[in-house]
């Protein structure tokens, strides 16, 4: 059995400050996150002290991670995307 490619989750639409993205098939490497940056589920985006990113969800709603915060966008059964903001 194949595993299951990760599926996109958003895009980045806004980096101001320092935000590292770790995809969930690398979590020992944290890259710079970058305007239009592909997040995919399980994906996890932190922000540092004084910086902003934003996400465009599917094309139709966009999530504010403000300082010192995580995001991690998963899928459930009946539900399209479940956001998790820490």
């Amino acid at each position: 059995m194949l595993a299951e490619a990760p599926r996109q989750a958003g895009v980045v639409t806004t980096v101001t400050g320092e935000a590292t993205l770790t995809r969930a098939t690398r979590s020992d490497q944290p890259l710079a996150l970058k305007f239009r940056d592909e997040v995919l589920y399980k994906d996890r985006i932190r922000t540092k002290a004084n910086s902003v990113a934003r996400v465009l969800l599917g094309g139709k709603a966009v999530v504010t991670v403000s300082a010192l915060s995580d995001l991690i966008i998963t899928e459930e059964p009946q539900q399209p995307a479940v956001v998790n903001l820490f």
